[in-house]
This record gives C-alpha cells, structure tokens and sequence, in this order.
C-alpha cells in the first residue's frame, strides 16, 4: 500500500513539474518571438528615418533627381 501511494504522489509532482515547465517554455517563446519582432520593427525604423535624411550624392542624385524628377 505504501509502495502505491509513494508512486501516485510522484506521479502528481512529475505531471506539476511537467506542467510549470511547458508554462514556463511557452511563455518564453511568446516573449523571445515579441521581442524579436520588436527589435526588427525599431532597426526598420531607424532605416528609414536615415534615408529619409540622408539626401542623394552622385550618380544616385542624378538618377533620382534629374533623370526621374517625376517618379518621386
């Protein structure tokens, strides 16, 4: 009887352990992909910004100013 009892509570503390650890990995995934979404989100953005104020130098002036004025 007492062979029983000490497996079902092992059996108990394994599925709680079990159960904490998938908690523990899908909440870490959630957070992982959110941030990684995050980050490349602000590194888009950073980009953009920049080319938005850097202004056009050498053949790329010339393209995107004199050859193609009605394009942008």
């Amino acid at each position: 009887m007492g062979v029983i009892t000490m497996f079902a509570l092992l059996g108990s503390w394994l599925s709680l352990i079990v159960t904490f650890l998938a908690i523990f990995f899908f909440v870490y995934g959630v957070v992982t992909f959110c941030y990684q979404r995050w980050d490349n989100h602000k590194k888009r953005s950073a980009k953009r910004k920049l080319q938005a104020w850097a202004k056009p130098t050498g053949v790329q002036y010339w393209t995107v100013t004199k050859l193609e004025p009605n394009k942008h």
